[in-house]
């Protein structure tokens, strides 16, 4: 599911894991700038 809305929204998904350590997953999403009127 997360793979799907990251990825519909132009983002990654990074994952850094160590052994008997665990994992640390980080989610990007560019930002949107406000359109001017």
């Amino acid at each position: 599911i997360t793979k799907t809305l990251v990825e519909g929204h132009k983002g990654t998904i990074e994952v850094q894991s160590k052994l008997g350590k665990g994992s640390i997953f980080t989610v990007r999403l560019p930002i949107k700038e406000k359109e001017e009127d």
